[in-house]
């Protein structure tokens, strides 16, 4: 779905759904008063019935003819106004395009045609509501009048008592009365049908949920096949489950429509590498990482990763939330992680030559210390304590991130996945961003990752923790340096791709 569309929903829609729930039960509450009112006029004044009973079903049929008229009328503001959202948010966020190549004034001129139309379109529905509103509003006079007319002479002559006249004419002003508020319930509702329709629509749009289901349910019975076999094994390892390789069987994947990306890929690796990935640009690199990070799944064959292992795939673009830096960097981890963690994140930091936001780490430290240390307030009759702010007050401060390099950002998003440590991890071209010493950093950094089983943890412990396991995409060779296993893309016909292990050593006797 696109943002506009998911900002309207939650922000408007969901509203106005509300409100025509409510409009429903007052309309429930509006039909049985109008059938008491019936009742009485049918037993005290039955020559009055008929009419009585034509007013609101001649005002129910105006209102079903009407009622699409009103739907057609509400269904082009809301498209309208969806798209002006949308031009908005896309102007906004392409700003700088747009004044480079000098096109702000064109921008405005748009700008300003789906304005106008958006204006003229909103008119059109208040046009209908006023025709309506005013039809029951006359409806009710009419039928009084035409009462009193007919009426009248029954009063004279005595057939008809003073007092049942004058209720039937206030029967008559009530229904109209209460009949226009229906029909503006009724309003409500019918505008609201588009706002129902597109919420039903992206409640109702497949998600991953079955996918993630059939892949976890194979991969608990394939890891528990692998645990049985390692424990049947004569094996010197302390912990047998952490040499269970990662495997792909017969692994083939396409996209929906498309022909065949990558094809037969059967390939395993031990837990514990650093496994290159390289090739030419086009032949699924980036395809193959997103099916071993979970984001897609094979459509024949099975990726194996144990699942007592973690997985976590690293995007190319670097990503932060428009929150405190001491957020971003702990985003994977535990609220209560965040105290015991911060000699690590300090750590990292230096690392990777980030010094310069070493101050607004502590900073970002000391404003969620003291959050946390604030006294809540308990109020009156609430029976229990309440905090005084939600627990984001600290971190919705992205102003820290006014004048940094992209580069910069890179590297925090880098570091945030060192912070997480997760058992495999799979970054996407992580060394595009940075210049060859920059590259020599981030390699050794990963090199030590996988080593220590973790970044900044204790060396002595580290063989009670899991292997850590690498998957990274490079654009050269000489970037795999740092790794122990190398896949190398291989072309097989127009579209689809093979993976194969590749020995630089070997293919150099090959060249000679």
């Amino acid at each position: 779905m696109s943002i506009t569309d998911m900002q309207l929903l939650v922000r408007e829609d969901a509203g106005s759904i509300s409100e025509g729930y409510m409009s429903v039960l007052t309309i429930l509450k509006l039909v049985g008063k109008l059938m008491v009112m019936i009742y009485f006029t049918g037993s005290a004044n039955p020559q009055a019935l008929k009419t009585v009973a034509l007013m609101p079903l001649l005002m129910f049929l105006f209102g079903c003819l009407r009622n699409t008229s009103l739907s057609k009328a509400n269904v082009l503001p809301d498209s309208l106004g969806g798209g002006m959202l949308a031009y908005v948010g896309d102007a906004a966020s392409n700003y700088r395009l747009i004044a480079n190549y000098q096109q702000r004034p064109k921008i405005n001129e748009d700008f300003a045609k789906k304005a106008d139309a958006l204006k003229a379109a909103a008119l059109s529905p208040l046009l209908v509501r006023m025709n309506n509103d005013y039809f029951t509003q006359l409806l009710g006079p009419l039928f009084v009048g035409i009462y009193i007319i007919t009426q009248a002479h029954a009063v004279l002559t005595g057939d008809l008592g003073r007092g049942t006249f004058v209720a039937t004419l206030s029967v008559f002003s009530e229904i109209s009365s209460d009949f226009s508020e229906g029909y503006l319930q009724m309003m409500k509702i019918s505008s609201i049908a588009g706002c129902l329709r597109g919420m039903t629509e992206m409640l109702n749009r497949p998600t991953d949920v079955g996918d993630w289901k059939a892949v976890n349910r194979k991969r608990r019975a394939s890891t528990f096949s692998a645990r049985q076999k390692v424990f049947h094994e004569d094996s010197t390892d302390l912990y047998p489950t952490d040499t269970i390789p990662l495997a792909f069987e017969n692994m083939c994947f396409a996209y929906a429509g498309g022909n065949e990306v990558l094809s037969n890929v059967d390939l395993s690796v031990a837990q514990g590498s650093i496994v290159g990935i390289w090739g030419n640009h086009g032949e699924a690199k980036n395809t193959l990482l997103k099916i071993i990070g979970m984001e897609c799944f094979p459509t024949q064959g099975a990726v194996f990763v144990p699942t007592h292992l973690r997985i976590l795939h690293v995007t190319q673009e670097a990503m932060l939330l428009n929150t405190s830096l001491l957020h971003n960097l702990t985003f994977g981890c535990a609220a209560d992680e965040t105290p015991a963690i911060m000699p690590r994140l300090t750590n990292i930091l230096k690392r990777l030559h980030m010094d310069n936001l070493l101050d607004e780490l502590h900073r970002a430290e000391r404003e969620q210390s003291e959050f946390s240390d604030e006294p809540e307030e308990t109020f009156p009759g609430c029976g229990q304590c309440c905090a005084t702010d939600d627990d984001t007050s600290g971190q919705e401060d992205g102003a820290w991130q006014k004048g940094l390099s992209y580069a910069s950002k890179a590297k925090i998003h880098l570091a945030r996945a060192l912070i997480m440590n997760p058992e495999v991890m799979v970054l996407q071209r992580p060394l595009s961003h940075f210049n060859h010493k920059e590259q020599k950093v981030v390699l050794e950094l990963l090199n030590e990752h996988v080593k220590h089983r973790g970044l900044g943890l204790p060396p002595e412990t580290a063989c009670h923790r899991r292997p850590r396991t690498i998957f990274l995409s490079v654009e050269t060779e000489k970037q795999a340096v740092v790794a122990n296993v190398r896949w190398r893309m291989v072309r097989q016909g127009a579209e689809s791709c093979a993976v194969e292990e590749y020995d630089p050593h070997l293919s150099a006797a090959d060249d000679a």
